[in-house]
């Protein structure tokens, strides 16, 4: 299975990447994505087996389709922080170079 970036100049697959799913919290009435901060917007962040990082984006809004774009390490490690990506269990199967990058990355944001 493969997707199409929206710039539509580069594709992956989502069967051969690394899945981080966002993390969410419970206002009481509903989950609500840490990523977004709404119940309704979700995001996920895949590392491809072409080493780039992919955030898809999807709403459960009727109408509102989904996205896919590519994004820095940076702001690949940015979602990660939010969504404590660094504890699920992905994080492992990245490799050492890229869970370096990563964790060096995080102590430099939080400095």
């Amino acid at each position: 299975m493969k997707i199409a970036l929206d710039t539509g100049e580069h594709w992956f697959d989502p069967n051969t990447s690394v899945v981080f799913e966002e993390a969410t919290w419970w206002d009481g009435s509903n989950h609500v994505s840490k990523a977004t901060g709404s119940q309704w917007d979700h995001q996920r962040l895949y590392y491809t087996s072409s080493a780039n990082w992919v955030l898809h984006e999807w709403s459960q809004w009727e109408g509102v389709g989904d996205a896919y774009q590519q994004i820095t390490d940076a702001e690949a490690t940015k979602w990660l922080m939010v969504n404590r990506g660094f504890e699920q269990e992905g994080f492992d199967e990245l490799p050492e170079n890229v869970r370096s990058t990563v964790e060096q990355l995080m102590n430099e944001m939080e400095v």
